[in-house]
């Protein structure tokens, strides 16, 4: 299972204590509605999450809509989810943070030379 976060705002603030619902949500091919619906929460700040797993063979797609106290082009946020989401998720999560020395290194190379 993958956790995703979406962001709304309106009119560039932070868009607070919305009820998001999916706009739609299909399996990608052959376009079937999935069931059940990932659910959202309020991070806060205009931030929100909500989990979804694709099986291995699906990918789905979907709009979520922010609700309509919000203008058109604020409302409406397009995503993409697949099995692959998962296994970034895992590999992202799993890492040791990087040392300051290694953040230096990437940035500039080994010696201080810009990259």
């Amino acid at each position: 299972m993958a956790t995703y976060s979406v962001y709304f705002s309106n009119a560039g603030v932070p868009a607070t204590g919305l009820t998001l619902v999916w706009n739609y949500l299909k399996i990608e091919a052959p376009n079937n509605p999935v069931t059940p619906q990932p659910t959202f929460t309020d991070l806060g700040g205009g931030f929100y999450r909500f989990t979804a797993s694709p099986p291995s063979s699906e990918v789905w797609i979907g709009v979520i809509d922010g609700s309509v106290t919000l203008a058109n082009a604020d409302r409406y946020v397009p995503v993409r989810l697949s099995p692959e989401d998962v296994n970034l998720d895992a590999a992202m999560t799993s890492r040791a943070s990087a040392s300051a020395l290694d953040i230096v290194n990437r940035k500039t190379g080994p010696g201080g030379n810009n990259l």
